[in-house]
Parts: C-alpha cells; sequence; structure tokens
C-alpha cells in the first residue's frame, strides 16, 4: 500500500493509483481505505466500472446486500453489455438475496 500512496502524493488525480490502493488495501483487510479509495476512483473515471466492482465485492464481503446490488448497478450502466465480471457478481449478489 505503501507505494500506491507514494504514487497518489506525486499525482493524487491518478485513478488506476486509487483502484490499486483499494485493491491493496482489501487484500490487507484495510476495508475502510479499500473503500475510500475505490470511491474516490469511481469519482476520478466515472465511465469506469472497475471502481464499482471493488465497492460490490466489499458491500457483498462485509453482508451489506442492498450496497452490493446498487453498485453491481452502477457498474453494469459503465460496462460493456456482456462483461463477465459484471455478470458473476450479479448473479452472486441475487444468489445473497439482492
Amino acid at each position: 500500500m505503501a507505494a500506491w500512496r507514494s504514487a497518489l502524493a506525486a499525482d493524487p488525480r491518478r485513478g488506476a493509483s486509487w483502484l490499486q490502493l483499494g485493491l491493496a488495501a482489501a487484500r490487507s483487510g484495510d476495508t475502510d481505505t479499500a473503500l475510500a479509495a475505490w470511491t474516490r476512483a469511481a469519482d476520478l473515471a466515472p465511465r469506469d466500472p472497475v471502481p464499482w466492482l471493488g465497492l460490490a465485492r466489499l458491500a457483498l464481503d462485509q453482508g451489506r446486500v442492498a450496497d452490493a446490488r446498487v453498485a453491481v448497478d452502477a457498474a453494469r450502466v459503465r460496462a460493456a453489455s456482456a462483461d463477465a465480471r459484471v455478470t458473476s457478481l450479479a448473479v452472486e449478489v441475487t444468489a445473497r438475496g439482492g
């Protein structure tokens, strides 16, 4: 995470660095940082579905199924029509009651 924080200190408007920080944070169990990083990435790249996929996965892992559904729907709007990542996560959210 230190490398991504350093990259962001140099260029805080780089959405890809926020995405990577979120991924590193999620892998290390720092869900607060992951949430903040992916939210910032979504703000910086409003047409990119990837931050929304991260937010959906995080919400689902935390049992926040309704939030996961909102994030999956946001990803779907931004993704290519047959994006397997969105479809797969949408199926999982639906299976959990969302």
